[in-house]
């Protein structure tokens, strides 16, 4: 019974490894730079710590023991999965990914409930037509995907598509990796006489982790409806104020002229905020061609901080990331233009870059110190912390 059990853990521990199944600040900031290696890079590894699709992909494979039979499955969930996600992403098609996800959290279920034969034992009917129903559930998988997709900067037009390609390769490359997993451990397992057991077992628990995952996703909801409802209210409100950032109304002074110390900047982000101007004035008050020509060692500095400084900020509802985001992929394309510039020892373009990189600088710091609240944030007061309704 010991011996069931860590099969039983080593099929639902993998891939419930990350409960952290959105795209992470870091992938949010490796995409930026993105190319299309890249994007297959996070593709594969968001389905393989995707412990829901995860999930119903052990469903599907449960009592699979034909290659044909494996590859019929896989393939229905495959193309069904991909249409959603090339086509819903493209066409920019979205929804609330929590409630996605609460419906790919019951296909889990569906499946641990089908493979029970509980539509003939407690239903008294035959189960739907099964290579039908993953093709179905594979179009929501796929759209969850793409919900998550959708929250990287990823451009347009041919740049958008090759992305989305790049990272549903990365998505399939994932999904072969995880079921070659899967299906080592089942065929251990599938011959020996606790099979029976373990299977009612396992089965229900793709019940029970399918509702637990139902239920996190639906309170996720809850939350994202109304974001203070996370927190207690007083201690969220503490938290802003340690934080800080300015209302409307408030303007900082010239940042140049003070090495960027702007008003309103937060104690934890408030250094890294300085150290960007301090070094942006360095390459500013560059005097000869030598000098300018080593501007694009200072601005790789400061583009190091950017990133911190991203992380940083991410837990801030009210900042406009999309914007913020914007002017981040613009430094980082200038910064590669500079020091490529700099390198060919062409003075006067890497000047003019140089200027156009600072103009996404001051975006930066003018996004984060003078936010233009969103629908149902307010300050009570010039320079108070805002906060919804």
């Amino acid at each position: 019974m010991r011996k069931m059990l860590l099969v039983l853990l080593s099929l639902f521990l993998l891939p419930s490894v990350s409960f952290a199944h959105g795209m992470s600040e870091a992938d949010q900031l490796q995409a930026l730079d993105g190319g299309f290696f890249q994007f297959v890079k996070l593709g594969a590894s968001h389905m393989i710590t995707g412990y829901d699709h995860l999930l119903f992909l052990v469903g599907v494979v449960f009592f699979l023991s034909q290659f044909k039979d494996i590859v019929k499955f896989v393939t229905a969930f495959t193309i069904g999965h991909s249409i959603t996600l090339i086509f819903a992403t493209f066409m920019g098609i979205q929804a609330n990914y929590f409630l996605i996800d609460a419906v790919i959290a019951l296909t889990v279920c569906y499946k641990g409930f089908d493979n029970l034969d509980g539509f003939q034992k407690y239903l008294d009917m035959k189960s739907p037509n099964l290579i039908g129903m993953v093709f179905i559930f594979g179009l929501i998988h796929g759209f969850g995907l793409s919900t998550r997709l959708q929250m990287l900067p990823i451009g347009e037009g041919g740049e958008l598509l090759m992305k989305i390609i790049a990272f549903n390769i990365g998505v399939e490359g994932g999904q072969i990796i995880a079921l070659t997993i899967i299906l080592l451990v089942l065929s251990g397992i599938r011959h020996t006489e606790s099979f029976k057991r373990f299977s009612t077992a396992a089965n229900f628990s793709l019940i029970l982790i399918g509702g637990l995952l139902l239920l996190m996703q639906l309170h996720g909801y809850s939350h994202e409806r109304d974001p203070m409802g996370f927190y207690n209210q007083e201690a969220h409100k503490h938290q802003h104020e340690d934080m800080g950032l300015p209302g409307e109304g408030e303007r900082s002074p010239d940042v140049a002229a003070t090495h960027g110390h702007s008003h309103g900047a937060a104690d934890k982000f408030d250094p890294i905020i300085t150290a960007i101007f301090e070094t942006r004035e360095l390459y500013k008050n560059a005097q000869t061609d030598d000098d300018v020509l080593e501007s694009h060692h200072p601005i790789e500095d400061i583009y190091d901080e950017l990133v911190k400084l991203r992380k940083l900020i991410a837990e801030i509802e009210y900042l406009d990331f999309e914007q913020i985001d914007i002017h981040m992929k613009s430094a980082v394309e200038f910064v590669k233009a500079i020091d490529a510039e700099a390198h060919d020892g062409n003075v006067e373009k890497t000047k003019e870059l140089v200027k156009q990189f600072d103009g996404d600088l001051l975006a930066i710091e003018e996004l984060i110190n003078h936010p233009v609240l969103p629908e149902g944030y307010h300050v009570d007061e010039p320079g108070g912390t805002p906060h919804k309704h």
